[in-house]
């Protein structure tokens, strides 16, 4: 009788500890479904912080900090992310731009230093090299940062809400490579580098300036998506696209990472000669700090496109060919500027998209 009774006592726990377990997934469940359905905005981020071990700031190396913004596409929320150190880096070792680079540009990034100047190493050894100095840099974000961040996110009437159909993922980065500009990478995540963080963290970026910043890279985003889309708009307004390895210059130009790397965009004169518009550098004139160049191809019988000249875009040689380019972006943009012209075309149509 006393096994019996015991084993009844068993069977009526084991049941009560099965019903607790279901109540807690339900529960998990349910509260999982409020917070996607209820919570929106500050209110939200509120929420995930109470619920998270995010809360604790020695975690905030170990976990990706998400927040959902609803209030901006009505019942469609908007994820926004945080990626740490782990992921961030899983996304430049599957997207970075160092493969299109050459050795002198890498060089270039890393501020020329006196330990490379005679460094003669085989190209992926460049990369690899490309590739560590990149993760070198990748930061986690602070909890302030992204509240700061997150507070210039919601409610601003200057992002075009309605383009973000994605989930967004920032990327924190300090200043050591890309002369501190902002870029995406992948096929939703905007880097921010450490100097424009510290605009946010002390005030001095506005919201307009915030939602200007957001529109240009959401744009640089939807054309990575789509970039075969908005190569047939450049191609009809004048623009071909010629495989990287078929550019040769003799200036240093920027692998600019919101262009398609795959290939480059040269806006046509004639059948012969074609105009490159690109951030470049002369080692010479310019030391390590890129500017906008006006680069002068021209069509060789073997198919490859060759430098025959440059100048910078302010310099009256290059003018005659901005009007050109002008009144080609003129049927996409009537009111576009000669000063908006002097970038490659994914930078024109993101600037003009701000």
């Amino acid at each position: 009788m006393t096994k019996i009774l015991i084993i009844i006592l068993l069977l009526i726990t084991f049941i009560i500890i099965i019903a607790m377990g279901v109540g807690i997934i339900k529960k998990q469940t349910t509260d999982t479904t409020l917070y996607n359905t209820q919570y929106s905005g500050l209110e939200g981020y509120k929420k995930v912080n109470t619920n998270t071990p995010c809360k604790n700031k020695k975690y905030m190396n170990n976990i990706n900090y998400q927040l959902l913004y609803s209030k901006a596409r009505g019942n469609s929320a908007i994820v926004v992310d945080f990626l740490n150190y782990t992921d961030a880096k899983k996304i430049f070792d599957e997207f970075s731009t160092c493969n299109y680079m050459t050795p002198c540009e890498i060089k270039t990034k890393l501020g020329f230093p006196e330990s490379l100047a005679t460094w003669t190493k085989k190209r992926n050894q460049w990369i690899d090299l490309c590739l560590t100095h990149y993760s070198d840099c990748i930061l986690n974000f602070t909890m302030s940062e992204q509240q700061q961040i997150y507070d210039l996110f919601i409610d601003n009437p200057f992002i075009k809400y309605d383009a973000i159909n994605f989930k967004l993922a920032f990327i924190k980065i300090n200043g050591k490579f890309d002369w501190n500009y902002p870029f995406t990478i992948g096929y939703n995540n905007i880097v921010l580098p450490e100097e424009l963080i510290q605009k946010i963290k002390y005030g001095v970026m506005t919201k307009k300036e915030f939602g200007i910043l957001i529109n240009h890279e959401i744009t640089h985003i939807l054309q990575r998506r789509n970039q075969s889309k908005y190569n047939k708009l450049y191609n009809d307004i004048g623009y071909i696209i010629v495989p990287r390895n078929q550019i040769i210059t003799s200036i240093n130009t920027v692998t600019n990472p919101d262009d398609d790397p795959e290939g480059v965009l040269l806006f046509k004169i004639n059948e012969k000669d074609y105009i490159y518009t690109t951030l470049a550098y002369d080692v010479r004139l310019l030391a390590n700090s890129p500017s906008p160049m006006c680069l002068l191809m021209h069509k060789r019988a073997d198919g490859k496109y060759i430098q025959m000249g440059y100048w910078l875009m302010d310099s009256n040689p290059s003018l005659p060919y901005l009007n050109l380019m002008k009144k080609a972006w003129e049927k996409i943009y009537p009111d576009i500027t000669l000063d908006k012209i002097t970038y490659s075309p994914n930078e024109i149509m993101a600037g003009m998209e701000e």
